[in-house]
């Protein structure tokens, strides 16, 4: 209880603050998501950012019942970084090499979906280059085939990037924007690379939509000029 408490007041006020009204990120939010769903959160990966943003988006109740997927050799690399991330970020930490043993990530994935959690995993793996998309990996698929039943929700992020760039230890102000989608089912009979492009469509349909949204409301802003020459004749 008491650490529900602490992590509530955390990301709903204390980094939702900082996130919304410092860096000036947006966050927007779909409201036909049902709060007792259990979803798969997938999105493109840009920043550090990105976790802290869909998290302080969610309500309390997602919230707690959210694992961000995170990588046990950056995330766990000693018991402080693994506490703060375990108790904080409710993280799942698994580790990207499998020369090093342990559980196995996709099946530790798994055990948390058979408990009705959700998760939240970035396809592309590592961060990227601001605003461009890396190849997709097939973890979440796999986690997707095992378990069709449950939905994929997936999340455009835009210009968190650039508020908090790859390498970069400063965070800086930057307008940016957190779209969520709508919750969509995979067909069992998919294979895996096919589940594999429709999660990268998902995203890019979303991508798109949010980039002609914006062009539109600068088209709105912007004053029309007539560049037709003038006619004597009139």
């Amino acid at each position: 209880m008491i650490r529900n408490f602490i992590r509530l007041f955390t990301w709903k006020v204390l980094i939702s603050f900082i996130i919304r009204w410092i860096i000036s990120i947006s966050c927007r939010y779909n409201k036909n998501i049902k709060e007792n769903q259990q979803y798969i959160y997938v999105a493109n990966h840009n920043s550090h950012l990105d976790t802290a943003c869909i998290l302080c988006a969610l309500s309390p109740q997602e919230l707690l019942s959210t694992h961000p997927v995170a990588a046990a050799d950056y995330f766990g690399k000693n018991k402080l970084t693994t506490f703060l991330s375990e108790y904080f970020l409710n993280a799942c930490l698994i580790r990207r090499n499998k020369e090093n043993g342990g559980e196995n990530p996709i099946e530790k994935m798994d055990k948390l979906l058979k408990q009705g959690k959700s998760l939240i995993i970035f396809p592309e793996g590592s961060r990227g280059e601001p605003e461009k998309f890396q190849a997709f990996k097939l973890g979440v698929s796999i986690l997707l085939a095992k378990n069709p039943h449950i939905p994929f929700l997936p999340i455009y992020m835009n210009g968190l990037g650039k508020a908090l760039p790859k390498g970069e230890g400063v965070v800086l102000p930057f307008v940016g924007s957190v779209t969520f989608g709508k919750p969509r089912y995979i067909n069992k009979d998919q294979s895996l690379e096919e589940i594999t492009d429709f999660i990268k469509s998902s995203i890019l349909e979303l991508t798109q939509k949010v980039r002609n949204a914006a062009n539109l409301s600068t088209n709105r802003d912007t004053p029309q000029i007539n560049l037709e020459p003038n006619n004597p004749l009139n």
